[in-house]
């Protein structure tokens, strides 16, 4: 069943993903610090269980080590003020409040890009500056699930892949901050395109999606192998084998060259330029994360409707 689309269709569903994008948000800046805080209870546990004993646990590896002795446990233990007073965190809770001064944000303030404007980019309360990534976000989230649905059709099919892209969305936001993938997204996504998949519920057949996933995934590995025997340390982050399998398990093995490609691409583009602007400024070169070019070589294979033979057709 496929809705005919419409202006006020249209609309709908550019509200509908602006109210998601804000969610989003809300999504790359808690998650990350939900996990850390659980990690954090486990490993002060741990180490405080660990300090009592005469003889202290070694496990072999290096920087664990290190962490268990009496002074590192120490330090991160003091490390607990950068969390929530009231512990852990949780998406619905606590309430959204301003960084800078706790003020409390109200629901008026809160409405997906119209706040930020009526708010002149400003908290109510101590006239701090709101971050523009927060009506950027809501504003793309709702331009790309118009486009996503309006590609695929106003149905079931057209309602997952918005779903795909929110995730993917979200995926990018904590990679750009946070530098990680999480699996607690990445690996459900992975599931749930192949369930779908099976079931006939996106036009992705089934052997596409499996071969994808696991190609997605054993491609990066395998760079990531390379690259130990040759430069002595990780090229890619797991994450990203994670991630790229995702993307297979949802669009098909056959998209991944297009995918692959194009993040490449775009990463190489952007990474020569932003290293050199370093540089220049006399500051450390950092790894750059690659979490972003594939969801960008992911959304331009989307919309496009980009096939495994699509460059092969410009080279001719």
């Amino acid at each position: 069943m496929s809705i005919e689309p419409t202006v006020p269709i249209y609309i709908l569903v550019f509200i509908l993903g602006a109210a998601i994008g804000s969610f989003l948000n809300v999504v790359a800046y808690r998650l990350p610090k939900i996990l850390f805080d659980k990690n954090y209870q486990l490993i002060s546990d741990f180490l405080i269980e660990e300090s009592g004993k005469r003889q202290r646990f070694l496990s072999g590896i290096k920087l664990l080590d290190k962490l268990l002795n009496r002074h590192d446990a120490a330090v991160l233990l003091e490390k607990q003020k950068i969390l929530p007073v009231q512990g852990l965190w949780y998406l619905s809770k606590p309430q959204s409040s301003c960084p800078n001064c706790n003020h409390r944000i109200k629901f008026y303030e809160n409405i997906p890009i119209l706040g930020w404007l009526f708010l002149r980019g400003k908290c109510s309360g101590c006239h701090q500056k709101i971050s523009m990534r927060y009506p950027l976000v809501e504003f793309l989230t709702g331009v790309l699930t118009v486009l996503v649905m309006g590609r695929l059709g106003f149905n079931v099919e057209g309602l997952f892949f918005a779903f795909f892209v929110w995730i993917i969305i979200s995926l990018t936001l904590i990679d750009l901050e946070f530098r990680i993938l999480p699996d607690e997204l990445t690996n459900p996504m992975i599931w749930l395109g192949l369930i779908l998949s099976y079931f006939g519920l996106i036009s992705v057949p089934f052997k596409a999606a499996f071969l994808g996933a696991i190609i997605g995934y054993l491609s990066l590995w395998s760079i990531n192998q390379i690259a130990l025997l040759i430069l002595k340390r990780d090229g890619i982050g797991a994450g990203d084998f994670k991630f790229l399998a995702m993307i297979g398990a949802w669009q098909g093995a056959g998209n991944l060259f297009n995918v692959i490609l194009i993040s490449s691409i775009a990463g190489a583009v952007v990474g020569i330029v932003v290293q050199n602007i370093r540089r220049q400024k006399g500051e450390q070169d950092d790894a750059i994360p690659y979490g972003p070019f594939l969801a960008l070589g992911s959304m331009v294979v989307l919309l496009l409707n980009l096939n495994a033979e699509s460059f092969f057709y410009l080279a001719r």
